[in-house]
């Protein structure tokens, strides 16, 4: 997966990643999804805040600023998909199940 080039662009992925719109980031942060839409604009460089966004992310200050990623980060990026397949596989699996049988309240 390609690196996004802006801020922006890094924060909005990161974002997306951790399943966060622009406006339940906001309220995690105290903030109006206003700002949030700067930063993702480029409008406005969250500095003192970029603690915050990586806290409620799960990614590093230094890949949310200059898109630098660290061994262990490439490594956990590694294993979370691999976690991500194998939990598709075992969803997909009781898919396919029958669903259990009730209990009567009698039982």
């Amino acid at each position: 997966m390609a690196i996004p080039e802006t801020l922006g662009e890094r924060i909005q992925a990161a974002l997306d990643d951790a399943g966060l719109t622009q406006i339940k980031a906001a309220e995690l942060l105290g903030l109006n999804r206003q700002t949030i839409g700067r930063w993702v604009a480029g409008e406005e460089v969250p500095e003192a805040q970029l603690l915050r966004v990586e806290e409620i992310t799960g990614r590093s200050r230094a890949w949310l600023r200059y898109g630098l990623v660290d061994a262990a980060e490439s490594e956990a990026e590694h294993y979370r998909a691999g976690y991500e397949d194998g939990l598709k596989a075992i969803r997909e699996m009781l898919s396919r199940l029958q669903p259990p049988l009730k209990r009567s309240p009698d039982a």
